[in-house]
Formats: structure tokens, sequence, C-alpha cells
């Protein structure tokens, strides 16, 4: 039972979700490939902890 306290709700769009939903996955996995995100996540982990080196096997920096 869903709470209609604005009236009813508008008709669902599945395939422009689905393209909405698509467009901003590509558009983050290419933002991901091209900046790095996850050295630079590393390097500010490691900046926000205070320890350079938290183990041997690190070699981010």
């Amino acid at each position: 039972a869903a709470i209609r306290l604005a009236g009813p709700a508008p008709a669902a769009r599945p395939a422009a979700g689905l393209v909405c939903a698509l467009l901003a996955f590509a558009g983050v996995a290419w933002a991901m490939q091209r900046a790095q995100v996850g050295y630079w996540m590393i390097k500010v982990a490691l900046a926000l902890s205070g320890n350079a080196r938290p183990f041997p096997w690190d070699s981010c920096s």
C-alpha cells in the first residue's frame, strides 16, 4: 500500500530511466579511467591517516 500524500504517482518511464542510468554509468566509467581515481583515493587515504607507509608492501608513496 502506497502513501499518496501528493496525489497519484506519475506514470513510470522505465526506458528513460534505463537510458539515464546507462549514460551515468558510462560517464563515470570514462572519468575513472581518465583520472586514475583509485590512485588518488589511496593517496588521500594515506594523507588522512597521517602515516606515509602503513604497510611494508605499500608502493604508493
